[in-house]
């Protein structure tokens, strides 16, 4: 590394791939700011980050959770730009978002914005590290977000999982901390103690936020030098440091995360899903400075390897185990500490047997350390990612500056752009050194299972997860260094998948600018379009196995699912490798039957594509895989109702107005009892009257793609059926001037997060209506946010968007809040509906024609790559409206909606009142507000309906969908 004063004086260009078309430079700035520019041409959205080098590890010590406090109160208003909602609203009036997210070590920002208005927002966002207001008011009010935010999470696995770990760690190591923060420890506890919080936050922002412990990234359209002029413009005014910090020095000398008295544990945890998973942890050190070498990485590849001789394909033989990863912990990476950790979702059978499991685990490990670091694997890995960094590809502007700006902390300029993408020289010494961590001595192993609930007799402190801790018996240690030799288990073979062709097919003359169809008949309808936009390697073949019994009734949907896992499964020896090449595949049940997609390098997918189809017709199953596929689907159809309120309010809506729409736990009933005879039954069922519906986009010649297309036909030999039995979704139209309400209760006593799921109807999809609707939507999303997140504070989650589903257009508004009920949060968001007609009526033409000019950019943005555009022209297809030229035609549509036409439209959507709402209530809140909500209801039955299901919806036709 160079020194800072050097730095200072000097530009650099990072490495960059070959087809990456986009101008790179590095320097910092006087007061010491590191800064990245982009300059691309072509982007339409322009996009800067910054990273602050200070995370929750810094929080004090009774202040858990400030850093991310922080985080929130940089949005609500600076000295310059004193309106809370400044930022968010210039962003929407322009076609931005912005977001935010605290972590260990670091709290990042970043924004995106039509291209052409990178300088203005850039200012505004400068200010939130010069001089934030971090006012009183709304100190007080956005507590109660972060409030919100932490009682999202408690129902959450994974949080509670992985805090529980971290309150393993050495009582003298921050790792330890908890970092979301709640009213307890921002205001409750500070008040007990005399704190002033604010003032922490100030004094916080002034410790933390300076010039030389940022990084920022900036991507426009502009020049490299007309960006470094904005830079040095807008950010030369961020302090520089005040007072010599003590934290590297405290750093160096902190105990370790992990140390002899914390490893050797076992730990039985009860999750609140239905789930059962074996984690192996091994703390390893800090690996950073291994970056072009990744040792972890080779472990990672073959330890989660998935094909022949791994230890996932063993442990689904002995019908132990669902799935295996391993690697370092995305969650656990520090300066001083990095964990190894190797997951694995067991069946019924793998926990009884959970010994074993490990076992087999530390056999495989024996076997890499007695065969040693291999140069050809290392190799193998060095070519995946050299190819996939050469056809590297874009994706949106304001993710990429995002992670290029927490690149920044820990890599050198030259490296930004290709750190952790390429790898220099094969290190077997450090491999063999990492190898030898991952032993029993090091080893801190979780076990997770409801059934531990009897003896769980401790209690994390931030989110209440219950568990038991003990030592892991010598006996046991002891077994695991002395596994006797498994001969199933080996190092994988050569991957036959990595490409070596990147021929670039020519362009059609003339050139065809949208899907044509090349085939249509009774049996197949295919789409295709020859890329002439990217010019990589790439293609993407999507379709449709269309069945009528796909969605026929519960059963048939639940083996459907049961059919498609069961088909991806017996795939994944053959096609981990595949996927390692960059060659991706899905296999998913869908309403009209079965949905394959394939993507990736076009080298090799008419072979990857052949195999799976061929697996679709001739499926043979093993007894273990479909019994611990099915009892894994079941689990999980039934775990959704314990997931986040808003989430299953949604299910609840979908359930609600969908004709062929099944509960969760019909399917789950359905299937739990079927046999392997019952499934085989219904494959002969599903595949004897189909037909195909797909679209071939990329690097593929249409001769190609008949051939393709051909081979499919081959091997499924579709059969047509009559039109009367074609899959159709039936959408219920509801009757105006009432209200239906559907109320539902969580099941989960951990979860106090109630939900709103409100939708106005308003027809069937027409394109004029539409453009409308999307209108809508653009001017709503920010106000809506402001005014029932930020100042009304109703919940963490509030948005608005418009719905178009399956044909059917409306628009909803859905909150989750841990504080009011979901008939509270109703009369807010009727409140809001009458507030917003006015704002509709009172913008400026100026106002107005700032939305309609952000609608048009968003609307017009370019595709950041062939798999967006896969997806633009797909939605056309599944929904078979195959307008491939939408975004011209809506273009010219919006541009004549005039302001008095779209307050016309928003006032006969809500005057109309063809209102769904959905209520999904916490469980404690149910149960106590059971007589009073029945009573309101009561009162309400002239003007609302309640619904008990949706097939008692009174007064309300089907309408057709797709």
């Amino acid at each position: 590394y160079k020194t800072m004063a050097s730095l200072n004086q000097e530009i650099i260009s990072p490495i960059k791939s070959f087809s990456d078309d986009r101008e790179y430079s590095y320097s910092t700035l006087p007061n010491g700011l590191r800064y990245l520019l982009i300059s691309d041409p072509t982007t339409d959205k322009a996009a800067a980050s910054v990273d602050v080098s200070v995370g929750f590890l810094q929080d004090p010590e009774n202040i858990p959770g400030l850093a991310h406090f922080l985080e929130h109160m940089l949005f609500m208003g600076t000295k310059k730009y004193p309106d809370e909602n400044y930022y968010s609203k210039y962003l929407s009036e322009h076609g931005g978002s912005s977001n935010a997210y605290t972590n260990l070590e670091n709290t990042n920002y970043y924004f995106n914005v039509i291209h052409n208005h990178l300088k203005e927002t850039l200012d505004i966002f400068a200010q939130f590290f010069i001089s934030p207001l971090i006012s009183a008011d709304g100190t007080d009010r956005e507590m109660k977000a972060v409030d919100n935010e932490n009682e999202k999470n408690i129902p959450n696995d994974y949080w509670r999982i992985n805090q529980l770990f971290k309150s393993l760690a050495n009582k003298k190591h921050p790792f330890r901390k908890y970092g979301t923060g709640s009213l307890k420890t921002l205001k409750e506890t500070p008040e007990t103690q005399g704190i002033d919080v604010r003032s922490n936050l100030l004094q916080f922002h002034e410790k933390h936020y300076y010039a030389s412990n940022m990084n920022l990234v900036v991507l426009g359209r502009e020049s490299i030098e007309e960006l470094r002029s904005l830079v040095t413009e807008l950010f030369g005014e961020v302090k520089e440091k005040s007072v010599e910090s003590t934290e590297k020095k405290e750093e160096e000398s902190r105990e370790v995360a992990y140390g002899q008295e914390q490893v050797k544990k076992l730990v039985e945890i009860v999750p609140v899903q239905d789930m059962r998973h074996l984690n192996m942890s091994f703390p390893f050190p800090s690996l950073r400075q291994y970056y072009q070498q990744r040792p972890a990485t080779y472990l990672s590849h073959l330890i989660g390897h998935e094909g022949p001789g791994s230890i996932l394909s063993y442990l689904k033989k002995k019908g132990w185990a669902n799935s295996l990863s391993a690697g370092n912990s995305s969650s656990c990476s520090l300066n001083d500490l990095e964990v190894f950790e190797v997951t694995i979702d067991l069946t019924e059978e793998g926990l009884g047997s959970w010994q074993e499991v490990v076992s087999v685990v530390f056999r495989y490990v024996y076997i890499l350390i007695e065969k040693g670091p291999q140069e050809w694997i290392f190799n193998e890995i060095k070519l995946i990612n050299e190819v996939d960094f050469r056809f590297i590809e874009k994706y949106e502007p304001s993710g990429y500056v995002s992670l290029l700006a927490s690149k920044m902390r820990v890599l050198p300029p030259k490296h930004i752009v290709s750190g952790y993408s390429l790898l220099t020289n094969f290190n077997p010494e450090m491999v063999s050194k990492l190898s030898l961590l991952l032993t029993p001595d090091n080893l801190i192993l979780s076990l997770v299972d409801q059934s531990f609930g009897a003896k769980a007799t401790l209690t994390e402190q931030w989110y209440g997860t219950r568990y038991f801790l003990q030592d892991i018996p010598s006996e046991l240690l002891q077994k695991w260094k002395n596994v006797k030799d498994i001969p199933e288990l080996d190092l994988p073979a050569k991957n036959d998948f990595i490409p070596t062709d990147f021929t670039i097919v020519p362009a059609d003359h003339p050139r065809e600018p949208l899907p044509k169809q090349i085939v249509n008949t009774k049996t197949c309808k295919l789409w295709f379009k020859l890329d002439d936009t990217f010019l990589k390697p790439r293609a993407s073949v999507i379709f449709q196995i269309i069945t009528p019994v796909a969605d026929s009734s519960p059963e048939s949907s639940g083996m459907l699912m049961l059919f498609a896992q069961l088909c991806e499964d017996s795939l994944n020896e053959f096609t981990y490798s595949a996927d390692l090449a960059g060659l991706q595949f899905s296999l998913n049940d869908h309403h009209t039957g079965i949905k394959v997609t394939v993507s990736g390098y076009n080298q090799n997918l008419s072979v990857l594509l052949l195999k799976i189809v061929e697996r679709i017709k001739k499926l043979t199953i093993d007894v273990e895989r479909f019994t611990s596929i099915k009892e894994k689907l079941v689990r999980d159809l039934r775990n959704f109702k314990m997931g986040q309120s808003y989430e299953v309010a949604r299910e609840y809506f979908t359930l609600t107005l969908v004709d062929t729409c099944w509960e969760l736990d019909d399917k789950a009933d359905a299937i739990e009892k079927k046999t392997i005879e019952d499934l085989l039954f219904f494959q002969k069922r599903l595949l004897e009257r189909t037909r195909l519906e797909g679209l071939i986009h990329g690097n593929i010649s249409e001769v190609e793609a008949l051939k393709i297309v051909h081979e499919i036909e081959e091997v499924l030999q579709p059969n047509p059926f009559p039109h009367s039995q074609e899959p159709v979704l039936r959408i219920l139209d509801l009757p105006s001037k009432k209200k239906h309400v559907y109320q539902n209760q969580t099941v989960d006593s951990n979860n106090n997060n109630s939900a709103l799921y409100t939708f106005l109807q308003f027809g069937e999809n027409e394109i004029h209506s539409k453009v409308k609707m999307d209108l809508l939507g653009q001017i709503m999303r920010e106000i809506c946010y402001d005014q029932l997140r930020t100042k009304q504070q109703l919940g963490y989650i509030v948005f608005s968007s418009p719905v178009n589903m399956y044909g059917m257009l409306g628009f909803r508004i859905t909150i989750q809040s841990s504080e009011f009920p979901p008939h509270i949060l109703e009369d807010r968001v009727t409140s809001f509906y009458d507030f917003f007609q006015n704002f509709i009526e009172e913008l400026s033409d100026e106002e107005y024609q700032k939305h309609v000019n952000s609608h048009l950019a968003r609307l017009q943005e370019k595709d950041q790559n062939l798999w967006n555009e896969t997806q633009r022209y797909w939605g056309e297809v599944s929904k078979r409206t195959y307008l491939f030229n939408r975004v011209q035609v809506e273009t010219k549509i919006l541009r004549d909606i005039t302001k008095s036409k779209l307050s016309e439209f928003f006032r006969n959507l809500v005057s109309t009142s063809k209102a769904l709402d959905i209520h999904c209530m916490f469980f404690l809140l149910s149960c106590l507000l059971f007589f009073s909500i029945f009573m309101f209801f009561s009162v309400w039955c002239e003007s609302h309906h309640p619904v008990s299901s949706r097939k008692r919806v009174h007064d309300c036709s089907f309408v057709h969908g797709v």
